[in-house]
Protein backbone atom coordinates (compact mmCIF):
# COMPACT_ATOMS: atom_id res chain seq x y z
CA UNK A 1 0.00 0.00 0.00
CA UNK A 2 2.95 2.45 0.88
CA UNK A 3 4.56 1.42 -2.20
CA UNK A 4 1.13 2.47 -4.27
CA UNK A 5 1.10 5.83 -2.28
CA UNK A 6 4.42 6.85 -3.28
CA UNK A 7 4.01 5.76 -6.71
CA UNK A 8 1.14 7.75 -6.94
CA UNK A 9 2.62 10.82 -5.10
CA UNK A 10 5.28 10.63 -7.93
CA UNK A 11 3.31 10.50 -10.75
CA UNK A 12 1.39 13.44 -9.59
CA UNK A 13 4.56 15.43 -8.59
CA UNK A 14 5.93 14.57 -12.09
CA UNK A 15 2.66 16.00 -13.40
CA UNK A 16 2.66 19.19 -11.34
CA UNK A 17 6.08 19.84 -12.17
CA UNK A 18 4.91 19.29 -15.89
CA UNK A 19 2.20 22.00 -15.20
CA UNK A 20 4.55 24.12 -13.73
CA UNK A 21 7.33 24.12 -16.23
CA UNK A 22 4.73 24.70 -18.83
CA UNK A 23 3.30 27.46 -17.30
CA UNK A 24 4.81 30.59 -18.00
CA UNK A 25 4.26 33.50 -15.95
CA UNK A 26 2.31 36.06 -17.73
CA UNK A 27 4.40 38.54 -20.22
CA UNK A 28 4.91 42.12 -18.52
CA UNK A 29 2.66 44.78 -20.75
CA UNK A 30 4.28 47.84 -19.57
CA UNK A 31 7.38 48.31 -17.47
CA UNK A 32 5.45 48.33 -14.15
CA UNK A 33 6.33 44.84 -14.08
CA UNK A 34 7.66 43.71 -10.54
CA UNK A 35 8.92 40.38 -10.77
CA UNK A 36 7.94 36.55 -9.96
CA UNK A 37 4.35 37.19 -7.94
CA UNK A 38 3.66 33.24 -7.50
CA UNK A 39 0.26 34.68 -5.69
CA UNK A 40 -1.24 35.94 -8.84
CA UNK A 41 -0.71 32.99 -11.36
CA UNK A 42 -3.92 31.13 -10.43
CA UNK A 43 -3.97 27.47 -11.04
CA UNK A 44 -1.10 27.19 -11.38
CA UNK A 45 -0.86 28.58 -7.62
CA UNK A 46 -3.67 26.69 -6.81
CA UNK A 47 -2.15 23.84 -7.81
CA UNK A 48 1.27 23.89 -5.90
CA UNK A 49 -1.16 24.39 -2.44
CA UNK A 50 -2.81 21.41 -3.50
CA UNK A 51 0.69 19.58 -4.02
CA UNK A 52 1.58 21.17 -0.56
CA UNK A 53 -1.82 19.70 1.11
CA UNK A 54 -1.19 16.42 -0.36
CA UNK A 55 2.40 15.90 -0.09
CA UNK A 56 1.70 17.39 4.32
CA UNK A 57 -0.66 15.08 5.03
CA UNK A 58 1.54 12.02 3.64
CA UNK A 59 4.46 13.34 5.97
CA UNK A 60 2.40 13.52 8.46
CA UNK A 61 0.43 10.45 8.40
CA UNK A 62 -3.07 11.78 10.23
CA UNK A 63 -5.86 9.29 11.87
CA UNK A 64 -9.20 10.18 10.22
CA UNK A 65 -10.11 12.22 13.63
CA UNK A 66 -6.68 14.68 13.78
CA UNK A 67 -7.58 15.30 9.71
CA UNK A 68 -11.27 16.39 10.66
CA UNK A 69 -9.47 19.15 13.24
CA UNK A 70 -6.07 19.56 11.39
CA UNK A 71 -7.45 20.29 7.88
CA UNK A 72 -9.36 23.44 9.04
CA UNK A 73 -6.63 24.36 10.93
CA UNK A 74 -4.18 24.43 8.01
CA UNK A 75 -6.44 25.72 5.67
CA UNK A 76 -7.20 28.62 7.49
CA UNK A 77 -3.00 29.45 8.77
CA UNK A 78 -2.65 29.20 4.86
CA UNK A 79 -5.53 31.56 3.81
CA UNK A 80 -4.19 34.52 6.51
CA UNK A 81 -0.58 33.82 5.42
CA UNK A 82 -1.71 34.17 1.70
CA UNK A 83 -3.81 37.39 2.96
CA UNK A 84 0.07 38.39 4.86
CA UNK A 85 2.30 38.09 1.99
CA UNK A 86 -0.24 40.13 -0.25
CA UNK A 87 0.11 42.94 2.19
CA UNK A 88 3.77 42.67 2.54
CA UNK A 89 4.40 42.73 -1.41
CA UNK A 90 2.11 45.68 -1.36
CA UNK A 91 3.85 47.54 1.05
CA UNK A 92 7.53 46.69 -0.58
CA UNK A 93 5.70 47.72 -3.91
CA UNK A 94 4.58 51.17 -1.83
CA UNK A 95 8.59 51.48 -0.73
CA UNK A 96 9.63 50.80 -4.09
CA UNK A 97 7.83 53.68 -5.72
CA UNK A 98 8.51 56.46 -2.73
CA UNK A 99 11.77 55.46 -3.28
CA UNK A 100 11.70 55.91 -7.21
CA UNK A 101 10.33 58.84 -6.64
CA UNK A 102 12.22 60.72 -4.05
CA UNK A 103 9.35 60.63 -1.08
CA UNK A 104 9.61 61.82 1.90
CA UNK A 105 11.66 60.11 4.93
CA UNK A 106 9.09 60.41 7.22
CA UNK A 107 6.32 58.26 5.09
CA UNK A 108 9.33 55.98 3.73
CA UNK A 109 9.95 55.40 7.95
CA UNK A 110 5.63 54.59 8.39
CA UNK A 111 5.70 52.28 5.42
CA UNK A 112 8.98 50.33 7.09
CA UNK A 113 7.12 50.46 9.86
CA UNK A 114 4.52 48.76 8.48
CA UNK A 115 6.42 45.95 7.03
CA UNK A 116 8.02 45.67 10.21
CA UNK A 117 3.94 44.99 11.77
CA UNK A 118 3.34 42.17 9.01
CA UNK A 119 6.40 40.47 9.43
CA UNK A 120 5.39 40.16 12.82
CA UNK A 121 1.61 39.67 12.95
CA UNK A 122 3.03 36.58 10.26
CA UNK A 123 5.28 35.32 13.06
CA UNK A 124 2.56 35.81 15.76
CA UNK A 125 0.13 33.96 13.16
CA UNK A 126 2.74 30.73 12.28
CA UNK A 127 3.03 30.85 16.39
CA UNK A 128 -0.49 30.13 16.69
CA UNK A 129 -0.87 27.85 14.20
CA UNK A 130 1.62 25.38 15.55
CA UNK A 131 0.49 25.85 19.37
CA UNK A 132 -2.76 24.81 18.11
CA UNK A 133 -1.59 21.62 16.14
CA UNK A 134 0.20 20.61 18.54
CA UNK A 135 -2.79 19.96 20.83
CA UNK A 136 -3.95 17.92 17.76
CA UNK A 137 -1.00 15.65 16.46
CA UNK A 138 1.56 13.53 18.45
CA UNK A 139 4.90 15.09 19.41
CA UNK A 140 6.71 13.32 15.83
CA UNK A 141 4.00 14.93 13.82
CA UNK A 142 4.30 18.05 15.07
CA UNK A 143 8.14 17.91 14.31
CA UNK A 144 7.44 16.63 10.84
CA UNK A 145 5.13 19.20 10.47
CA UNK A 146 7.80 22.38 11.59
CA UNK A 147 10.31 20.65 9.38
CA UNK A 148 7.92 20.25 6.69
CA UNK A 149 6.70 23.94 6.89
CA UNK A 150 10.42 24.92 6.76
CA UNK A 151 11.34 22.82 3.80
CA UNK A 152 9.00 22.37 1.26
CA UNK A 153 9.10 25.46 -1.19
CA UNK A 154 12.86 24.99 -1.05
CA UNK A 155 12.59 21.28 -2.15
CA UNK A 156 9.70 21.88 -4.62
CA UNK A 157 12.22 24.69 -6.14
CA UNK A 158 15.39 22.20 -5.83
CA UNK A 159 12.93 19.34 -7.66
CA UNK A 160 11.87 21.66 -10.12
CA UNK A 161 15.30 22.92 -10.99
CA UNK A 162 16.39 19.00 -11.16
CA UNK A 163 13.39 18.23 -13.62
CA UNK A 164 14.32 21.30 -15.71
CA UNK A 165 17.94 20.68 -15.85
CA UNK A 166 17.31 16.88 -17.24
CA UNK A 167 14.52 18.19 -19.85
CA UNK A 168 17.64 20.60 -21.26
CA UNK A 169 20.01 17.73 -21.40
CA UNK A 170 17.12 15.42 -23.28
CA UNK A 171 15.94 18.65 -25.45
CA UNK A 172 19.38 18.42 -27.65
CA UNK A 173 18.73 14.62 -28.36
CA UNK A 174 15.68 14.99 -30.73
CA UNK A 175 16.71 18.01 -32.75
CA UNK A 176 17.31 17.85 -36.18
CA UNK A 177 20.68 17.08 -37.55
CA UNK A 178 21.77 15.37 -34.60
CA UNK A 179 22.72 11.74 -34.18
Amino acid sequence: MRRLLNTSFLVLMVGVLTAVVAAQPPAPDDSSHRGFRPHKWGKMSANIENLRMLKLLETLDLSEEQSEKFVPIFHSFRKDNKALLEKKNSLIDGIKDLLANDGPDDQIIAELNKLKMNRSQSDTRQEEFFSKCQGILTTPQHARLIIFHERFEREMLESLREFRKHQGMRSGINRPGKI
